[in-house]
């Protein structure tokens, strides 16, 4: 086995006063201990700023950006360095690829996984290519995550314009459906300008700002989101 140490600091703008940092790592951990038990040996630390510090192993990448999920969705974090050291089988580039691209082509949601390109380079994985919409770019990623062997994931595909014409004016409206019904709380105001959409606005929570992203992301017709959401103050 061989031990990567990744360094992720994930942040949005933030607006913010002072928290306890003692009970904010307490929340973090009792959220994280929910998911992967308390045999598990974190660290857990935080600061006044609400930058919430996380230290340990995990066994794959998938279980690297989900800390950064879990922690995410406790009130009170404003930042998170994610410090986790990923604990994953040591196994040659080519059979890592091999295996990606076989499960790939499993994978219904992905349209035409022969414009995709892969190649791996030290358990680092590279997208290179084309796809149709932006939601197959993020469900490649994620199956990728969790493959033995992956140490890291560098995703340059490319979203082509949409086959079929969605009008700004219908994607803001659907859009904001989707706000009012999953998102209610959450202070969110967007444009769009040719399948871009642009998010301003106040969120409760660093998850939420996260969420509301990658829920938009996902939608036909979305080209690419630029997120300028803030955290406002618990």
């Amino acid at each position: 086995m061989k031990k990567l140490l990744l360094i992720l600091v994930l942040a949005g703008s933030v607006v913010f006063s002072a928290v306890n940092p003692e009970n904010l790592s307490d929340k973090v951990r009792n959220r994280i201990a929910e998911h992967y038990g308390m045999d598990e040996e974190f660290v857990i630390t935080a600061n006044q700023e609400g930058k919430v510090t996380i230290e340990g192993t995990v066994g794959t990448l998938w279980d690297f950006y989900r800390m950064f999920e879990l922690a995410s969705k406790v009130n009170g974090v404003r930042s998170i360095s994610n410090q986790l050291m990923i604990d994953t089988p040591m196994l040659p580039d080519e059979l890592v690829k091999s295996n990606i691209i076989n499960e790939m082509h499993y994978i219904r949601s992905i349209l035409e996984p022969d414009r995709i390109k892969i190649s791996v380079d030290n358990g680092i994985v590279f997208l290179d290519g084309k796809v149709s919409f932006y939601r197959e770019k993020k469900m490649l990623q994620t199956m990728i995550s969790w493959q033995e062997g992956v140490k890291g994931i560098v995703n340059d595909l490319e979203v082509l314009p949409a086959k079929k014409a969605v009008s700004d004016k219908n994607l803001k409206r659907i859009i904001q459906n989707l706000l009012e019904k999953e998102f209610p709380l959450e202070n969110v105001n967007l444009t769009i300008n040719d399948g871009v959409v642009t998010l301003e606005g106040e969120t409760k929570t660093l998850w939420a700002l996260h969420e509301i992203e990658e829920q938009v992301s996902d939608l036909l017709g979305v080209q690419n989101v630029k997120n300028n959401l803030s955290v406002t103050e618990s």
